[in-house]
Order: structure tokens, then sequence, then C-alpha cells
């Protein structure tokens, strides 16, 4: 009836007052730190050190397993072994990183669960990852370790959730309760103002939950700082943000990644051509806010700038009308392809982006309508999901 359009139209326009004051809203002291002192082991870690801090290093399968042993003169020590079952290394004997990479703080710090899942780009073959260690074919190795947290994906759990904005009373958000698996595909779909942009803001924790709690792999994201939080997500928004510097250090603004592994993510996005176009290549600088790429550029720069980080969970505002065809498509690919050990979690304004992902949530009034599969959801004889298919099919 009339009473729930008029609720929704509520919703809407406090969801617009509220992001209108979003900037003031994060220059505000944060009611919870950065840091705590229990994060180390939470934290993703990317290390660049001189090949020769973690000295002479030689590999070797045993038992059907890559180990990573330094040797001098006449005498090896084992200081990494595969982890069975998967593509990483973990230091022996229940140690810490710090064997391998020596007078390093962030890997001496590091927890026995930290396994390494990249070594100067190299990830998802321990055998690659160990001649890459071993070979020294540059000054310096780069090494991403991943904490056991997360190690084999992002299982995210949302408990009893109730939130809302600044000291309006009303709740936004009401009693979500959704499960997404790891390394599976999440679309979240509903009209203007249903809570769905509320739910991401939560998620980062931009808004602190009234109620209930979000919990990635059993953890609850209230209990961890806000920056080891938001290290471990990777948020695609729906407007770029772009720095005003080159294209290069906007994809790698700290500097961890090679420039091979920039124009992967580039070539994944096929931004290759257009960015050896430009005078300076991947050192081109952008002007403020991009303006020298389209709107689809930016968002697909935006995307490999993600698609470099490969972060456990991926949180994706789609944009709607801005993007042309062709990059919709390509978006759409991108999620579909580059991410395999990702969970994805999509605000979606269009219906094509997530008919092939495992579970659409579709939300009404702050609430969840509907879970399931989309083949499962489409065949509900008068869903909401069904109907939003129905209608998409006769406009």
């Amino acid at each position: 009836g009339i009473e729930s359009y008029i609720s929704s139209a509520a919703a809407a326009q406090f969801q617009f007052i509220s992001l209108n004051r979003l900037y003031e809203y994060t220059k505000l002291p944060q009611e919870r730190p950065n840091e705590l002192a229990s994060d180390g082991k939470y934290r993703m870690l990317a290390v660049k050190v001189p090949y020769s801090q973690i000295g002479k290093l030689r590999f070797r399968e045993e038992a059907g397993l890559i180990n990573v042993y330094r040797y001098g003169g006449k005498t090896e020590e084992l200081v990494l072994l595969q982890d069975p079952g998967t593509e990483t290394f973990k230091a022996p004997d229940n140690n810490n990183l710090g064997v391998l990479v020596e007078h390093d703080t962030a890997m001496e710090q590091s927890a026995p669960w930290h396994r390494i899942v990249a070594v100067n780009g190299t990830r998802g073959d321990c055998t690659a990852m160990a001649e890459s260690l071993c070979k020294a074919e540059r000054h310096e190795v780069l090494i991403e370790a991943q904490s056991g947290w997360l190690a084999e994906g992002a299982e995210v759990v949302i408990e009893d959730l109730r939130a809302g904005y600044g000291d309006i009373p009303r709740d936004v958000l009401k009693d979500v309760n959704i499960i997404v698996d790891p390394r599976t595909k999440a679309g979240i779909v509903g009209t203007t103002g249903c809570g769905k942009s509320t739910l991401l803001l939560t998620m980062l924790r931009i808004l602190e939950p009234r109620e209930g709690r979000i919990l990635m792999n059993g953890v609850d994201t209230q209990q961890i700082g806000l920056e080891t939080l938001r290290h471990a997500v990777g948020l695609v928004p729906q407007d770029p943000v772009l720095l005003q510097t080159s294209i290069r250090e906007n994809l790698d603004p700290f500097w961890l990644f090679s420039d091979e592994e920039i124009w992967t993510g580039l070539a994944l996005v096929q931004l290759t051509d257009v960015v050896k176009q430009m005078q300076y290549g991947i050192w081109t600088p952008l002007s403020a806010d991009g303006g020298n790429l389209s709107f689809g550029q930016r968002q697909l720069l935006c995307l490999a700038r993600t698609v470099i980080r490969q972060p456990s969970l991926i949180l994706l505002d789609e944009a709607t009308s801005a993007l042309d065809p062709a990059t919709q498509e390509l978006v759409q690919k991108t999620i579909e392809s580059s991410f395999p050990l990702s969970t994805i979690i999509v605000i979606a304004h269009r219906l094509e982006t997530i008919l092939n992902f495992d579970q659409v949530i579709v939300m009404e009034q702050g609430s969840v309508a509907e879970k399931g599969s989309p083949t499962d959801l489409a065949q509900v004889k008068g869903g909401l999901f069904a109907r939003m298919i129905e209608a998409k099919r006769t406009w």
C-alpha cells in the first residue's frame, strides 16, 4: 500500500542525508581504535626485503611437498615447508615467519598460523614460489603472508544486525541475518532505500552496529582494529576514488607490487592498450579525480587495484547507468573470473551481474525478504526476485 512507498521514500531520504554528511562523520574521532594489540595475528603481511636478508636458499620436493632450506657451507636449515593440501608455505615447528626473514619486525611478530601465499606476485603454486625465492633474480623479494584467519577464504556471518544513522532513532537495518560461505559470490538487491548501502557501510564499520554482530571466519569485526579490518577487505565503490598521482601509484600506493604485476592487473581489466598509448605509460599522472580518463576507465582502474591485491573479501558497490554496456560486461567478467580465492559481495543494480552468483539476498525496508540461489528465487511464484526478473524481461 501507500504506507510501504512512504516508508521506502523516507528510508531513501535518510540515506541521502546521511551519505551527504558522511565526510563530516568520518572526520570525527573514531569510537574504536585503528589498531589493537591483538591485531597482529589477524593482519595480512606484505614485506619487501633485500634477498640478502633471507640468505641463500634452495628447495626440494619431499614426500610430495615442497620444502625450502637455507644453506651455508655444509649445513642447511629448514625455513619453510608446504602446508599439506594447500599451495602455501608455513614456518616449521610452530615457529613464525621470522625464521625466513631475519631482522624484520613484521615477520618476527607474525603468528604461527601465518602462511606465505605469494612471492614476487607468483601465487597458487609452491614450486614456482620456491623458485622465485631461491633464484634471487632481482635485488628485492616481495613476500605476501596471510594469517590463518582468512587463509581458506572469508566466511561472512551477519547475526541479528540492527543499524542506523547518527542520532536518528529509526533503524535502517532491522534484524538482518545473512551467511556468505567462503569463496562464493553473493549479490544484494532491492529498491532504493532498502538498506543495501547501509549494510556495506556497517560491514566496513563506517557505521557501527546498534545491535547484533558481523563475523568474519568467527571473529567479531568489532573486536579488531579498523585498519586491520579494512586492510582485509577490498572495496570497489560506485564512484571511483583516484589520487592525483601516477597510474602506478594509484594501483599500488604502498609500492608492494612489481611493474609486471601492475601490467597483469591492467590486462585483466583490458586497460593495457589504453595505458600504453599514454605518454608515460603507468607513470602517466592522473588529473584531479582521474579526469583524463572516462568514467568507465576510472571504474576499471579501481577494479584493477583490487585484482592486484587479491583480498579475501571483496565488497563491490556496482555502478549503474554511468557505465557503457561494454564496460559493464567487462566488469562482470572480471568479477566472475579474476578472484578465485575471494568471497565477493556485490551491491547489485543490474540483475545481469548476479544471475550466475551462488546466492542472492533480496532486501526490503531494511530487512532480508528473500535469500537463496538466483535459480531458486527466480522460480518462487510472486516472489520479489521473481518479479524483478519478470520486470526486466518486459522492460
